[in-house]
Formats: structure tokens, sequence, C-alpha cells
């Protein structure tokens, strides 16, 4: 398999990008991220270099009001979701999407969520 390739292939442990000496996957990852946490008006963070999953989910939830607690862990959850979609459309696929293409499917989804169930809300930035 060639050096690129395998590079593609990311797995669950590599979610967490490394800002240092990144590599594109992991600026992919990154770029996705706040482009999220941008359109969320900073309530959804870009996770941290070292972070272990557990504390990654757990520790941005902790003492938040219930409503805003199910707003941001229905957008983690959308975001994880759509980044791991597209690493498996490229790997498997052979389907490559852009960040900006990635982007919109998130968006999509909690659009679709809030016309089903009311919520989450998000309003675009101005």
């Amino acid at each position: 398999m060639v050096a690129a390739e395998m590079q593609d292939r990311l797995t669950t442990d590599k979610l967490m990008a490394r800002t240092s000496g990144a590599s594109r996957p992991q600026l992919y990852f990154r770029t996705a991220w706040e482009k999220v946490r941008v359109w969320t008006h900073y309530l959804v963070q870009v996770p941290a270099n070292e972070s272990d999953v557990l504390d990654w989910w757990h520790k941005p939830l902790a003492g938040l009001p219930k409503k805003l607690r199910r707003l941001k862990a229905a957008i983690m959850m959308y975001t994880s979701s759509n980044i791991w979609k597209a690493r498996n459309r490229r790997v498997f696929d052979q389907l490559k999407l852009n960040v900006v293409q990635v982007f919109q499917e998130i968006k999509s989804e909690v659009f679709v969520r809030k016309m089903a169930c009311g919520a989450p809300e998000i309003l675009d930035p101005p």
C-alpha cells in the first residue's frame, strides 16, 4: 500500500488531531471542528491535542444546564459522525469530500433534526 494511502486510513484514536507536525488528515479534522466552533458561536470547542475520548465527551458537558448540554452533545455527535463518515467514504468508496462539504453535511443533519424534533437550534452568525 502506498504511504499516502496508509496515512489516510485513520483509526479512532487518530481522530484526536495533534497540531505540531499535523498530517493532512489531522488538519482536515481540525478545520472541520473549527468551522463548527465558529458556527456554534464557540459553544463547541476543537478537541484538545492529547484528549482522551471520555474526557473530551464528559468534561465539556459537565455542569451545563440540561437544554444547553443536549444541544452541545448533539453538535458534538453530528460533527464526530460526519467526520468519521467522510473518512470512511475516502477509504472505502474513494470519495473525497472537502471540509466545506462535510461542514454542510453537519449543518444539514442539524437542520433536519430541528425540523423533526424542534431542537437543537443554532443560529447562523451574521
